[in-house]
């Protein structure tokens, strides 16, 4: 049975008898259950363990939330992993990015840009 029922079904049974006790023993103004320590009431000790039962739930929700979240992470950098192992297709190196080697004779630097020569408006419809 999954863990996160159990323990909500746990905090539900143990809240109800909490709230039963203490309304017991509201309704008819006497205690007929009594703990050793200091005359407490056991409605108070189920409403402890029906809240640690709802922290229980939390815990396990927010860890298989987690672990779901790590999966999927996991599972994306195999793909990006195996997707980097295809066979790549060898294409002779460009030699206009071969940059350990210097230019070549035949190819000149770029100049200083010339400035464009001003064209009239056009003339204007009268």
């Amino acid at each position: 049975m999954n863990a996160i029922l159990v323990n909500l079904l746990l905090a539900i049974f143990w809240i109800f008898l909490g709230v039963g006790l203490l309304l017991h023993e509201v309704v008819t103004e006497r205690r007929m259950f009594k703990l050793p320590l200091g005359n407490l009431n056991p409605g108070w000790l189920a409403i402890l363990f029906g809240a640690y039962n709802c922290y229980r739930v939390w815990w396990i929700w927010s860890y298989q939330r987690r672990r779901r979240t790590e999966q999927v992470e996991d599972n994306a950098l195999r793909r990006r992993m195996d997707r980097g192992h295809e066979p790549r297709i060898q294409e002779p190196p460009n030699p206009d990015f071969m940059f350990d080697k210097p230019p070549s004779e035949n190819i000149q630097a770029p100049g200083p840009i010339a400035e464009r020569p001003r064209s009239d408006p056009p003339p204007s419809a009268s």
